[in-house]
C-alpha cells in the first residue's frame, strides 16, 4: 500500500471515531434496556405461569376452563351481568390427619393456603363471593387484601365452641347492603322436643341492591351438616332456610324493592339427584320409605354401607331467630319488616296443629324411615315460588343441547360414552351437574351448589368447569401445591338479556 493510501485510511479512521463512539454508546444502552426488558418479561412470564398453574388446577384440561353459552355472541347484548362465587375454603380447625393421609403436611398449613385462597378470589374477581368454613381470627391478611380490593363483608360464626362459619363478600362499588339476618339452627338447649337437633349449623341471608341497575339480590349462604346418618336434620334445615328466604322475599316486596334475584350458595353435603337436591329443584318431593342415611346420598358416593336405624327419633324441625339487626343510619333497613314477617313464622313453628313445624313433623315421623308413603308439595309448607335450579346443571344442559356433538366438557364426554355403551340412553334423565366439587381420602363427589330461583330475571351463561374423575386421578389429592382447599370453587356469570 502506498504512503498516500495509508494517509487517506488514517484520515478516514480518525474522522469516523466520534460516530463509532456514539454508535457504541447507543448500542450499549440499547443492550442494557433489552436485558432489563427481557428480565421483566421473564418475571411476568413466571407470574403468568403461576396464575395459569393455579387456574388450571380447576380444569379437566388446560383448555377447558370455562363453559359458555352463546349469549354474548348474539347481536343483542346483555344489559346487566354479574359474577357469583361459592367456595368452601377448609377451616384450619376442621383438618384431621386421617382425612388427608396423602397430602403433604406443608400444604395443610394455613400460612401456605391463605395467600392461595386470597389470590384465587382476586383472580376470579367475583361481584359476590360466599365462603364457608371461614375463620376470621386466622384470616386478617385475607380480609385486608379483599377489602383493599373494594369488597365489604358480613360474617356469621357457627354456634357452640366453633371458630368458623360463613362469610359473604360483595363489591362496594356495585352493591349496597340493604338488610341482613342470620339463622342459628342449634336448639338442643332451648326446646326439649328438639334435643336431637344438636348441630351448630347456621345460615346468613343478605339483601343487596345494585348501584348500577334496578336489580336487587337475596343471597343465602350456608353449610349443612356432614354427618351421613342424620339426613332428617339436613331436611329440616333446608325447609327452614327456604321458609326464611320466602319471608325475606315477602319483606322485599312490601318495601318496594324491584327485580328480585334470589340465590342460595354453599356446601350442602348432598349429591345430585338425592332427596335434598330435589327439594330445591322440584315442586313436589317424595318422602316414601327413604332411610335418613339416604337423604343426602353421600353413602352412595362413598360406597359404604351403614345401619339405616336413626340415632334419634325425629319429632319436628328447628325454629330459628333473627340474631343481628342493622345499625340505623348506615343503610336503608328492612329489618322491622323482616322481623315482623319472621315473628309470624316463629309463632307458626310453635303451633301444634296445621303449622309449618307440624307439617314437617308429620312428614318426618318414622324413626327408621322419613315417611311411610308421602308425596309432598312445597305448597303444603307455604313455600310458593320456591323452585330453584342448579346453575351448573343449567349451563351444562343448555350447552349440550346446543352442542350435542361436542366432546370438550365433562358432561358431553360422559353422555357420548354412555350412548356408546347403553342402548337407548336418554341424556335428559341426568342432572347435568358434571364435575367433582369435593375430594378427600375416601370421598369424591359434587356437594357444593349455586342455586338460582327460576323466577329470577338473571340467567347463568358461563361457569368455571369443575374437574372430572379423570383430572382428579392426575391431581391425586387436595390440598396440594396449587390448590388450597379440599373443595373446588364454583364460579358463574349471570345476565339479564334485552329480551328478558
Amino acid at each position: 500500500m502506498s504512503k498516500s493510501n495509508k494517509s487517506l485510511q488514517h484520515h478516514k479512521s480518525k474522522s469516523f471515531a466520534p460516530l463509532r463512539k456514539t454508535i457504541t454508546k447507543k448500542f450499549t444502552k440499547a443492550r442494557q434496556m433489552l436485558t432489563k426488558g427481557l428480565k421483566k418479561l421473564i418475571t411476568q412470564k413466571n407470574h403468568l405461569v403461576q396464575h395459569l398453574k393455579l387456574a388450571n388446577s380447576f380444569c379437566t384440561t388446560p383448555n377447558e376452563r370455562w363453559i359458555q353459552l352463546p349469549v354474548l355472541e348474539s347481536s343483542s347484548k346483555p344489559t346487566f351481568t354479574t359474577r357469583i362465587m361459592t367456595f368452601n375454603i377448609l377451616a384450619n380447625a376442621n383438618i384431621y390427619a386421617d382425612l388427608y393421609p396423602n397430602v403433604d403436611p406443608q400444604y395443610l398449613e394455613w400460612k401456605y393456603r391463605e395467600p392461595l385462597i386470597t389470590q384465587q378470589i382476586v383472580d376470579m374477581n367475583p361481584d359476590i363471593a360466599c365462603l364457608q368454613e371461614f375463620e376470621p381470627a386466622l384470616s386478617l391478611t385475607m380480609l385486608e387484601s379483599l377489602t383493599s380490593q373494594g369488597y365489604m363483608f358480613e360474617y356469621k360464626e357457627k354456634t357452640g365452641d366453633r371458630t368458623e362459619g360463613c362469610v359473604t363478600f360483595w363489591k362496594s362499588d356495585k352493591f349496597e347492603l340493604v338488610s341482613k339476618f342470620h339463622i342459628d339452627m342449634n336448639f338442643s338447649g332451648k326446646l326439649s322436643q328438639m334435643k336431637f337437633m344438636d348441630r351448630d349449623t347456621i345460615a346468613q341471608i343478605l339483601v343487596l341492591k345494585s348501584k348500577t341497575s334496578d336489580h336487587s339480590f337475596i343471597i343465602a349462604n350456608t353449610h349443612l351438616l356432614y354427618n351421613l346418618k342424620r339426613g332428617e336434620i339436613k331436611l329440616g334445615h333446608i325447609l327452614v332456610l327456604l321458609k326464611s328466604i320466602n319471608a325475606v322475599a315477602t319483606s322485599c316486596d312490601r318495601a318496594g324493592l324491584k327485580t328480585k334475584n334470589t340465590f342460595i350458595c354453599g356446601d350442602f353435603n348432598s349429591i345430585p339427584n338425592s332427596l335434598l337436591y330435589n327439594i330445591f329443584a322440584d315442586e313436589k318431593f317424595n318422602l316414601s320409605n327413604i332411610p335418613s342415611t339416604q337423604v343426602s346420598n353421600q353413602l352412595y358416593a362413598k360406597y359404604l354401607k351403614v345401619d339405616d336405624e336413626l340415632n334419634h327419633s325425629v319429632q319436628t324441625t328447628r325454629k330459628y331467630f333473627l340474631s343481628q339487626k342493622s345499625k340505623s343510619g348506615q343503610y336503608q333497613t328492612l329489618d322491622p319488616e323482616i322481623a315482623s314477617t319472621l315473628k309470624n313464622l316463629e309463632a307458626d313453628l310453635k303451633e301444634e296443629d296445621g303449622s309449618f313445624a307440624y307439617k314437617i313433623k308429620a312428614a318426618i315421623k318414622n324413626p327408621k324411615k322419613l315417611a311411610e308413603s308421602k308425596m309432598i308439595s312445597k305448597e303444603d309448607f307455604g313455600l310458593p315460588n320456591s323452585i330453584f335450579e342448579s346453575t351448573y346443571a343449567y349451563v351444562n344442559k343448555h350447552y349440550y343441547a346446543q352442542n350435542p356433538k361436542d366432546k370438550s366438557t365433562n358432561v358431553n364426554r360422559m353422555i357420548h360414552l354412555a350412548k356408546e355403551q347403553i342402548p337407548g340412553f336418554d341424556p335428559y334423565k341426568l342432572t347435568f351437574e358434571g364435575g367433582i366439587s369435593h375430594m378427600s381420602s375416601d370421598f369424591q363427589a359434587n356437594v357444593d351448589y349455586l342455586w338460582f330461583n327460576k323466577l329470577n330475571k338473571l340467567r347463568p351463561f358461563r361457569i368455571l368447569e369443575l374437574p372430572g374423575y379423570q383430572m382428579l386421578e392426575k391431581i391425586k389429592s387436595i390440598p396440594n401445591e396449587d390448590h388450597p382447599s379440599d373443595h373446588f370453587a364454583l364460579v358463574a356469570d349471570f345476565y339479564e338479556h334485552e329480551s328478558s
